[in-house]
């Protein structure tokens, strides 16, 4: 009889262990943002791949981003970002590749999020 009742006890354990949350999880606004900045950019902005006039595709990989053939570090790309001119904000494509983590993505796109793009699509790789 406590044989059982022990029995009970750890598949219970394994039910509530298995089915609870162990981290929670939060929701990642994936829409872009505009920045209230009034400077001018001095430089030129970043040659990215376009697919039309006002989309530009950038490409993440782990640790950094590719744009067209300009490698950018994650932690440099608030700056990069800076460059785009503020009279006809772009529009922004994400192409994540299989090296890319998942805080990669969320670092590219809370940047993105406040850099001045109008729109930003995040596209995933097939696995």
């Amino acid at each position: 009889m406590l044989t059982s009742l022990i029995d009970v006890i750890f598949l219970l354990l394994v039910f509530f262990m298995l089915s609870s949350q162990i981290a929670p999880y939060s929701l990642i606004s994936v829409s872009g943002g505009t920045s209230s900045q009034a400077d001018t950019p001095t430089e030129a902005p970043i040659a990215a791949q376009q697919s039309d006039a006002a989309n530009l595709l950038f490409i993440v990989s782990r640790g950094h981003i590719k744009a067209g053939s300009a490698t950018i570090p994650l932690d440099q790309l608030p700056k990069a970002l800076n460059r785009f001119g503020e009279e006809t904000p772009p529009n922004a494509t994400l192409l994540t590749t299989k090296s890319a983590t998942v805080q990669d993505i969320v670092t590219a796109l809370e940047i993105f999020q406040t850099s001045r793009f109008a729109t930003v699509r995040l596209v995933m790789t097939p696995s």
